[in-house]
């Protein structure tokens, strides 16, 4: 097995942030990359491998959070790659500008491919205002079909969350019913949005009518 450590390649190589660009070498990790953004007001949604992660291993792995829901995946905002060949040859997919297709997509096949493929050692990526005041709502199911009338009512609301997870019995435990016996515990919705207190006030009043 073969490992590599790119945690000394971790260089901001470039930040525009009126057009919200930026790039990266790929040993930076998620947590510099915020600091970087935040001075600007502005960050990068991912939140799929925790602070200490690297955008290469994230990118690797395709790694998506809560926030894939709101934003996408990596996928979605990375507009240029760099990588290293096993012939040594360095390769570059996109560029530096949200809008360019010249050449092959060679972002699309890298991320997920595990480094089966390629080493990525430089991402670009398009990034994002800052979030607004954010408020997550947890909503208690009964069983995943539950769940699933709740998503299909969320996606064809005209609400734009920014992040919806479900947790199942093996992440939230046991309950105890009113027999005293012990089960699966519920399934548990967790709705995240943004805005000022009077929209998401208006959010609390909607969801809760969609969950009744």
């Amino acid at each position: 097995v073969l490992r590599l450590d790119l945690r000394r390649m971790r260089r901001l190589r470039f930040y525009e942030p009126g057009d919200l660009t930026a790039g990266w070498d790929a040993g930076a990790t998620v947590a510099e990359v915020k600091a970087a953004l935040a001075a600007h007001g502005q960050f990068l949604p991912l939140d799929g491998g925790g602070g200490a992660a690297t955008l290469g291993a994230i990118l690797a792995a395709r790694r998506s959070g809560p926030l894939r829901h709101g934003f996408g995946t990596a996928r979605d905002f990375v507009i240029g790659i760099e990588a290293v060949t096993a012939a040594g040859e360095i390769v570059h997919g996109g560029g530096k500008v949200v809008k360019n297709v010249a050449g092959y997509d060679l972002m699309r096949l890298l991320i997920g491919s595990a480094g089966t493929l390629a080493v990525i050692t430089g991402v670009n990526c398009k990034v994002f205002p800052a979030l607004a005041a954010t408020e997550t709502i947890a909503f208690t199911l009964a069983d995943f079909a539950a769940a699933e009338r709740l998503r299909s009512r969320l996606l064809h609301s005209p609400l734009r969350l920014i992040a919806l997870e479900l947790t199942d019995g093996t992440v939230g435990g046991t309950r105890t019913g009113a027999d005293g016996a012990e089960g699966p515990a519920a399934i548990t919705a967790l709705v995240r949005f943004q805005g000022s207190e009077a929209v998401r006030a208006r959010y609390r009043r909607e969801l809760a009518a969609i969950a009744a």
